[in-house]
């Protein structure tokens, strides 16, 4: 296990950050951050980006799994990850969490831009035999918010049934190269089994009101046989102990 640290109390306007990870055949590297990730007050046309670059190889496995992101108000960043797996024994398990704000401060949504770029491409053999990286997964996050409440139709918007509904808290889990425990490819009924949910839930008006104040889980098969897990919660905890229990079982 890696702890990532830094000596600063955040992501500041004008950082650029470079993180390169290399995993070697057949190891196993858990990687986590020392703290919520705080990215604070940007003035202006202040901006912060980071760009992440992961490479598995054979049989290496990598869980990416930092504490939460925590957009301060009036904050603007980007962060683009590209990850690439050697073959289908390479695993990876990615987490992401994202706080909506300083929910306690009033500042819910009220940071100006906050975009993530995920990328997961597969090496793989052509038919005349020549590798290639196959594209297998493509996120792009693009969140606009009040930037201190200069628009509050955005933050409005992220509020609204279409986005975050009632809730505060956004996290993504993505699983490749694993199996369940019953040997296997991994299935999205595996985990709403670990989770003890419904094999399918309707988002019909009366199923979303039982849900209310509970968090809201959503499992998809992605290209690649890869698992991708999407919950909207109240807190960063409710988040973590869904993820963690998945991690666990799998």
């Amino acid at each position: 296990m890696v702890f990532q640290q830094t000596a600063s109390a955040g992501i500041l306007a004008g950082d650029s950050q470079e993180h390169s990870f290399y995993i070697e055949e057949n190891a196993i590297l858990e990687l986590v951050s020392q703290s919520f990730e705080k990215i604070f007050k940007m003035e202006d046309s202040g901006k912060a980006e980071r760009t992440i670059n992961i490479d598995i190889e054979k049989g290496g496995t990598l869980i990416y799994s930092p504490l939460p992101c925590m957009p301060f108000a009036g904050s603007n960043f980007t962060s683009r990850t590209k990850i690439n797996l050697q073959d289908d024994s390479s695993r990876l398990i990615y987490i992401d969490t994202l706080c909506g704000g300083r929910k306690e401060h009033g500042e819910l949504f009220d940071y100006k831009s906050y975009r993530n770029l995920i990328e997961i491409t597969r090496n793989s053999t052509a038919d005349d035999n020549t590798a290639k990286s196959e594209l297998i997964y493509r996120d792009n996050t693009v969140f606009e918010g009040s930037n201190c409440g200069l628009y509050p139709e955005r933050k409005e918007f992220l509020k609204s049934p279409a986005m975050y509904g009632n809730y505060s808290h956004l996290g993504t889990m993505l699983l490749f190269g694993f199996n369940s425990k019953h040997g296997s490819a991994l299935k999205p009924t595996d985990l709403f089994e670990c989770l003890n949910l419904p094999a399918k839930l309707l988002y019909t008006a009366e199923n979303l009101e039982l849900q209310l104040g509970k968090p809201l889980v959503s499992v998809t098969q992605t290209a690649g046989n890869g698992i991708a897990v999407r919950l909207l919660a109240n807190s960063a905890e409710e988040v973590q102990d869904i993820f963690n229990r998945i991690k666990k079982e799998f």
